[in-house]
């Protein structure tokens, strides 16, 4: 036979093709040869077969490459954070933690991976260096810190940024302390009791005028802070 065409692999082709001399050699890759042909209508119709079939191609590559482009990529910081992060969920499952956050930020030139934990009823220097012991060693067999940088495991403390979504489920019917980007009704600043919480919203219950209660949606885009409220 001779060799027609290789069509890209897009769906199977329409069926009754064997008439007009196609015949499938590979089924994943549409692959066919030509093998006879019984009219010059059978070759107006394998070239019109091949356009249609390429055409299709041509615009999913184009899709596909669109969405590639859509696909944001990581910066070096989160790409750590997300290492540290995968690494770190088996130790504290392990010893009974929750894992909080970790952030890999530089101040007065020197760098810090900062991992943040917890557990019901708080957690104690004996966990925070059982931590360290286990996570200690695997950064340094996975290497993928360039910096020289100093690893800390504590508490979260006071003040705890609401970030990733078991931040939110852990605040959640307690106080939280809002900052938005432009004033709302006159204000940047908000204080209440967090009530619910999607991918787009927060909602907050606050105390309003007379003693009642006021129930306030915040769009997540609109607020440059979120945290756990606190007191000095």
């Amino acid at each position: 036979g001779k060799r027609c065409k290789t069509l890209p692999s897009v769906g199977h082709a329409p069926s009754g093709l064997g008439e007009y001399g196609l015949y499938p050699l590979d089924v994943d890759t549409n692959l066919y040869f030509c093998l006879h042909f019984h009219s010059p209508g059978a070759i107006l119709t394998t070239v019109l077969l091949i356009r249609y079939w390429s055409g299709r191609y041509v615009r999913s590559k184009l899709l596909w490459r669109k969405q590639q482009k859509e696909v944001r990529k990581l910066s070096k910081k989160e790409e750590i954070e997300l290492k540290t992060w995968e690494l770190l969920l088996p130790i504290l499952e392990e010893l009974g933690l929750r894992a909080v956050d970790a952030e890999y930020v530089k101040e007065g030139g020197e760098y810090f991976l900062r991992c943040y934990i917890d557990r019901d009823g708080g957690v104690m220097i004996d966990d925070c260096e059982a931590v360290s012991r286990r996570l200690d060693p695997l950064l340094d067999e996975h290497d993928f810190i360039e910096d020289a940088y100093t690893l800390e495991v504590s508490s979260p403390g006071l003040g705890r940024v609401l970030r990733r979504p078991h931040d939110f489920e852990f605040a959640m019917n307690k106080e939280v302390e809002l900052k938005t980007f432009k004033a709302l009704d006159g204000s940047k600043e908000f204080r209440g009791i967090l009530e619910a919480f999607d991918r787009d919203t927060v909602t907050i219950v606050m105390n309003g005028a007379g003693g009642t209660e006021e129930r306030k949606v915040f769009a997540r885009k609109d607020l440059s802070l979120i945290r756990i409220a606190f007191d000095f």
